[in-house]
């Protein structure tokens, strides 16, 4: 996680801005510290219209809380971007050849490697995000300033963002009910048996049948099409309160697999046969079985689907009822996964671009910010300095520390502070008990796109 500083400080008589970061970054190394960079950052003073100095006020105020928003929302493209990469590399992992352990141990450090940079692929116009800041370049011809003043420009970048957010929003709700589709397909051929779709393990069931073995059929299955015909034509012209309804089902039963035996000998006498509940006989067949339970089939009467159920909760048996109507054609499901994949590419070049709109705008903001508060702390001449800084990962309060004592000349009040490494409070700074530095410093923190 990278976090910059942006800070301005006001020319010296005399100097350019080259200078004035070379010879900052001069007296850091002198200070020991060799790490940290300097980049000059590039605001097009002369094609901004600042406007008065209330409307600076107002728009200082108006872009902190807008900050506030384009960040949450900045974060929030990025994490689904980022899972959007996961799942993508997740699906082509499984389409691939399944290595073999030799080859897979020789390669574990360099898989770990192009996984962290798979995860990190986040880019801007091609740039990653550090490069993109470091090369900052004001775009003149999408958000123009001499046409607009800066309170416009921030609403047309905000209007940016939000129009990003919700193209990703929308695209991200109908690639969603897909994925889910797919994963439910996914969960009922290779699930538990909890879960498992019954339709797939009565084919896989049939498929693997001795020869010579009479196909599984659910007891709903075995009455001819006539039948069936006569019986919707028939209840198709009585009152519903007549209608004629088969008298048996077939019911699903997950047992654990050491109380499978129990289940053979005791399930058709499960049900209380003095109150008229019944279980058919020798109606129960083993369907399939994995590492925990099996599934058995067995058939009772409708009016008794409760009681069994209710007995089989006793046991800790689980009831499941099949769905013919659940089946999903093979068409389809081929048609469904090519309109995943299809909408899978659009969505993920849309979040891609989408993530580079949205952290474009964020740090034309931050441009305008660093320019406005400029303006306010070094009056209405835009005749200052803009540096980004990248500190040395956990060295940052010392060169905070640092700078404070280096610009000590543009605030001197603050710099008899005990704790100089800390940005200092007081109630002078507008009381909102705000961070205070002798010079203007706003933070560019790149883990929010990372």
């Amino acid at each position: 996680m990278s976090n910059y500083y942006l800070i301005s400080v006001p020319v010296d008589n005399g100097s350019q801005q080259r200078k004035m970061k070379d010879d900052l970054e001069k007296k850091i190394i002198e200070s020991g510290d060799t790490e940290t960079k300097l980049w000059e950052f590039d605001i097009p003073k002369e094609h901004f219209r600042a406007g008065n100095i209330d409307s600076l006020i107002y728009l200082s105020d108006a872009l902190k809380k807008s900050m506030i928003g384009v960040e949450g929302t900045l974060r929030k493209v990025t994490t689904q971007l980022l899972d959007l990469f996961e799942r993508v590399k997740e699906e082509k992992r499984k389409k691939a050849t399944e290595e073999t352990d030799k080859k897979r141990k020789v390669d574990e450090k360099e898989k770990k490697k192009n996984e962290k940079e798979e995860r990190s692929s986040l880019r801007v116009n091609g740039a990653k995000p550090d490069e993109a800041l470091t090369r900052f370049k004001w775009d003149e011809s999408r958000f123009s300033g001499r046409k607009k003043t800066l309170a416009d420009l921030v609403q047309v970048l905000k209007g940016e963002v939000l129009k990003a957010e919700k193209s990703m929003r929308e695209r991200g709700v109908e690639y969603s009910t897909l994925c889910q589709k797919v994963d439910q397909i996914a969960a009922n051929e290779s699930g538990n048996l909890l879960t498992r779709d019954i339709n797939a393990v009565i084919k896989e069931y049939n498929s693997k049948r001795p020869e010579g073995t009479p196909a599984f059929k659910p007891v709903e299955e075995r009455i001819s099409k006539e039948t069936q015909g006569l019986i919707a034509d028939y209840n198709n012209n009585v009152p519903p309160n007549q209608h004629f309804g088969l008298t048996l089902t077939t019911l699903y039963v997950i047992v654990p697999k050491n109380e499978q035996k129990n289940w053979v000998k005791s399930y058709e006498t499960i049900l209380d046969a003095e109150k008229l509940h019944f279980v058919v006989p020798c109606s129960s067949e083993k369907l399939a079985e994995d590492s925990d339970s099996v599934m058995n089939s067995v058939i009772v009467f409708n009016k008794d689907i409760e009681e069994f159920k209710a007995a089989c909760r006793a046991r800790r048996y689980t009831v499941r009822k099949n769905d013919p109507t659940s089946v999903i054609p093979e068409s389809e499901k081929m048609v469904l996964f090519q309109t995943k994949a299809k909408i899978q590419a659009q969505f993920l070049r849309e979040s891609e671009n989408n993530f580079t709109d949205i952290f474009t705008c964020w740090l034309h903001l931050k441009c305008i910010q660093c320019y406005v508060e400029s303006l306010l702390r070094y009056g209405p001449i835009p005749d200052f300095v803009v540096i980004l800084i990248l500190p040395k990962k956990g060295q940052e309060k010392k060169l905070i520390k640092f700078l404070i004592k280096y610009y000590g000349y543009l605030g001197d009040d603050y710099n008899d502070r005990e704790d100089e490494a800390l940005p200092v409070t007081d109630d002078k700074i507008g009381g909102q008990n705000e961070k205070y530095f002798p010079f203007v410093h706003l933070e560019i923190n790149l883990g929010l796109a990372e």
